[in-house]
């Protein structure tokens, strides 16, 4: 990855040989083989890079679905804070590499109820034998500051498309415009503002490569108003136009 990018599902990783490394958030983590990996991908994160010779699989969950299976509230907590969490207990990996490939199989035929299943059991044996920090080690003020602004975070992938201003995101969490703000950049280490734009831009720059749509009609579904708005902001945060990153990543 060039740059930092995010997206509103969980992620998980899972390394069957090599290792690879992430910068998440302002920490480098380095996941290594028989290691499998959960964090939030909504937090900013960069694979900076791969040993040789790794091979490695990952999967995204849509948010909603993965809140419904209800895994221990630490874990659920720890990931929406902002921990990339890794269980690094098989250390052969062969349970797991087993999983992963079935996983593959099924989730692209019929039986992905049953992949979703294990998916589940697989994420509860990995809450159970996991210790989060977080949530034990921030005070409870400072604790419920940090899911204020995961829920803040949360709003805004899920409504990035419609128009978006800072009151409206503090009124979703019953706070003042101006203590939001001072609460998403603690936590995020960045602006509310500049969050929805590089979100909106990580979005366009799908768009772009998976669908035939012009460049104005992305702009127009990821929530910027005007083109030369999109324009500025995409080259700002992809460092390119959003034509040449097209052509590039197309033909490339």
């Amino acid at each position: 990855m060039a740059r930092p990018h995010w997206h509103s599902e969980i992620e998980l990783n899972f390394v069957q040989q090599g290792a690879i490394t992430y910068l998440h958030r302002d920490t480098s983590a380095t996941i290594h083989a028989g290691c499998l990996a959960a964090f939030w991908a909504a937090i900013p994160h960069q694979l900076l890079g791969c040993a040789d010779g790794t091979r490695y699989y990952f999967l995204t969950l849509p948010l909603d679905l993965f809140l419904t299976w209800k895994l221990p509230q630490a874990f659920t907590q720890a990931l929406l804070l902002g921990d990339m969490l890794i269980d690094d207990g098989r250390a052969d990996g062969s349970f797991d590499s087993t999983l992963f490939q079935h996983w593959h199989t099924d989730l692209i035929t019929d039986r992905s109820f049953v992949a979703l299943m294990e998916i589940e059991a697989r994420l509860w044996r990995f809450a159970l034998t996991t210790h989060p920090t977080t949530p034990t080690l921030i005070p409870a003020q400072s604790l419920a500051a940090h899911t204020k602004a995961s829920q803040m975070a949360k709003f805004i992938v899920e409504h990035y498309a419609e128009p978006l201003t800072v009151q409206a995101i503090a009124d979703q969490v019953a706070l003042h415009p101006n203590y939001a703000m001072q609460l998403f950049k603690k936590a995020f280490r960045m602006s509310l503002l500049t969050y929805v734009t590089q979100y909106r831009v990580t979005q366009a720059q799908r768009l772009l490569v998976t669908t035939n749509e012009t460049v104005l009609d992305v702009a127009m579904q990821v929530g910027f108003g005007s083109n030369s708005n999109f324009y500025a902001a995409f080259k700002k945060y992809s460092g390119q136009p959003p034509n040449t990153y097209r052509q590039t990543l197309v033909m490339g």
